[in-house]
């Protein structure tokens, strides 16, 4: 078995190549639906609005040969007391709103199974989850992870059309700059609009990784000029209301957004949740995709959970991602559709391709520190 330091392993594991073995692993999901649970947590409260949350993500990807568990355990502070912010501008969302704001402390640990022989392979720690190239860690050193970026690129390589070159990105915290690495991965971007609230944030952002990707990247004013005429908008924000109007986005566009809070994080009041898009955006959308329908009803998110409550929408109508990559299902079948993915939450088998990757890279270069005397447990 290998004790395995992530920091050593990451840097050799690029964007590209965490793409490819989530896209895998969706693909043996679609497959075979029994291999991984949705994410599950374990709050722990205390005085001050000050908690610990673990979190658990199990899968098994039997083509690949393995089993395993994340762990990771969340720090949240002030969760209820959340930073006001404004989220857009240009549209009735141009004001002061609440984000979920909170310390996440992102211990965690993987424990990697050979299923053939029963044993441990891996135990994994540290890390980042932050990716090459070397220049977007050294620039961007807020954690953010090559499970959640690979998922979403990997929706929007499904759902986009071939060509579509044109990228409005909402948000430029920790998840923005490898969602803006990947996506340029899988399609060929010729025009990357950024907004965020913040201009020196918004200007500081395209400028960095303007030079880490020798292309231009134009700063907008409000988020209506990131998402009118973009073929794909990203959103990468923290907002708990939509970012954005659904009426801005033009036929055959693809929307994608990653926040998936469970009801207890993301509650604005007694009737809405957290979602990063309006209603029109889902009325809009003729192909709806997301992670895990289970993961929906189980967290009772606001961007689909709440809205098939109100009406708005059927289960029936929403696909998952694993069968759209299995090619079970069509997902995009006219350019002029509109397409919307909910990357809704990180599931146990694109972290377990994650962590096979590192196994496989740790062997490759020697790294890691072998651990002896496991056998019988």
């Amino acid at each position: 078995m290998l004790l395995i330091d992530r920091k050593e392993t990451e840097p050799h594991i690029s964007v590209e190549r965490g793409i490819e073995v989530v896209e895998d692993a969706f693909r043996e999901l679609g497959e075979n639906p029994t291999i991984n649970h949705p994410r599950r947590r374990l709050d722990v409260y205390q005085e001050g609005w000050s908690q610990r949350r673990l979190n658990v993500f199990a899968a098994a990807l039997p083509l690949k040969g393995y089993v395993g568990t994340l762990l990771r355990l969340d720090h949240i502070q002030n969760l209820h007391d959340g930073k006001r912010i404004a989220v857009a501008g240009g549209s009735p969302f141009d004001r002061q709103t609440e984000s979920v704001m909170f310390q996440e402390s992102m211990r965690r640990v993987y424990v990697l199974f050979d299923l053939a022989s029963g044993m441990p392979a891996a135990i994994q720690y540290g890390g980042t989850g932050r990716l090459s190239p070397m220049r977007i860690r050294a620039l961007h050193p807020e954690v953010v992870s090559l499970r959640t970026t690979a998922t979403s690129v990997v929706g929007i390589k499904h759902l986009a059309c071939d060509d579509a070159p044109t990228l409005g990105l909402l948000g430029t915290g920790g998840f923005a700059p490898s969602h803006l690495v990947g996506i340029c991965a899988v399609r060929n971007i010729k025009t990357i609009k950024v907004f965020s609230p913040t201009r020196e944030h918004r200007e500081r952002f395209s400028q960095q990784m303007a030079e880490i990707m020798g292309r231009e990247i134009t700063p907008v004013e409000d988020a209506r000029s990131a998402v009118e005429d973009s073929d794909i908008v990203m959103c990468c924000t923290n907002s708990i209301i939509p970012v954005f109007e659904g009426d801005w986005l033009k036929p055959g566009a693809t929307v994608a957004c990653i926040v998936g809070m469970n009801k207890e994080y993301g509650k604005r009041d007694e009737h809405f949740s957290a979602t990063e898009v309006d209603d029109t955006t889902i009325k809009r959308s003729q192909v709806i995709v997301v992670n895990s329908i289970e993961q929906a009803i189980q967290d009772e998110q606001g961007t689909l959970w709440e809205r098939v409550q109100r009406g708005l929408i059927d289960w029936s109508q929403v696909l998952e991602l694993g069968e759209l990559v299995a090619g079970k299902t069509p997902g995009r079948t006219s350019r002029e559709q509109i397409c919307f993915f909910h990357n809704n939450a990180g599931q146990g088998v694109a972290d377990l391709a994650i962590a096979i990757e590192h196994y496989e890279t740790a062997r490759r270069f020697g790294l890691g520190t072998p651990v002896a005397g496991l056998e019988g447990v």
